[in-house]
């Protein structure tokens, strides 16, 4: 899947080891028993390997040492992550799932459930019943998975939802609001505290827009406090 021209190139020596004699199969490689791994640094297959031929008879071999070498360059960095993820999940148990079934435990389910969602949302000076809670829901539906993984970045810096309602802490919180031009104006999220303040648009068209901006176009969520105040602790230096 990464490196499809060592895969092609590799075919072709197997293939060819088969089917061509000596003379034409020198003819088309005139390899040595190194490989080039990811970080493009050329590496020996063996012990003096840029001085060993690859030829018909050690093909089979060739073959088999640039698979070893390739799938097995990573092992450092994959221990490593397999280190991280026995943090949170115990790694005895991970010969018991798939690997979607592990994501599943570790991650949550790739797909926002709106059920789940508004299970767990509460509402500030309003209620479920008012009209533009009404059109906010609406809205949400129409979104695909990815959009909607995407509003829950911005209202809550994850992209998943947790399996179990304990790992919430604070509750989805809707607040409506009514602020000056109100059919120009975004929603804000308060990342920190998982709340969203919803101006009252006069239509589910405009409301969708709007939040559509928002969650593309408005993902920084690191700033603890007005970026007016960072920008003007920097120097003229800084730009």
């Amino acid at each position: 899947m990464i490196d499809s021209y060592c895969l092609q190139m590799l075919d072709g020596v197997k293939n060819m080891s088969q089917t061509l004699s000596e003379r034409e199969f020198q003819e088309y490689h005139d390899q040595k028993f190194v490989t080039t791994i990811s970080d493009g640094s050329e590496v020996e297959l063996v012990p003096g390997g840029k001085n060993r031929i690859l030829n018909r008879e050690n093909a089979a071999e060739y073959v088999q040492l640039v698979q070893d070498k390739r799938l097995r360059e990573s092992e450092k960095q994959l221990k490593a992550i397999k280190a991280g993820i026995g943090m949170v999940f115990p790694l005895f148990l991970m010969k018991l799932y798939t690997w979607k079934e592990l994501e599943y435990k570790v991650c949550g389910k790739p797909s926002i459930d709106l059920h789940h969602l508004r299970a767990i949302t509460k509402y500030s000076g309003c209620t479920e019943d008012d009209e533009t809670c009404k059109r906010f829901w609406r809205v949400l539906e129409s979104f695909s998975d990815e959009e909607k993984s995407l509003y829950l970045k911005f209202v809550w810096g994850r992209s998943r939802l947790p399996l179990v309602d304990e790992k919430f802490g604070d509750k989805h919180t809707i607040k409506l609001i009514s602020p000056p031009n109100l059919d120009m104006s975004l929603p804000i999220a308060h990342t920190c505290f998982f709340a969203i303040d919803v101006p009252r648009y006069s239509t589910e068209e405009i409301m969708r827009d709007k939040f559509l901006y928002a969650i593309k176009f408005c993902q920084a969520i690191d700033t603890d406090g007005s970026p007016y105040e960072i920008l003007g602790e920097q120097s003229d230096d800084d730009f």
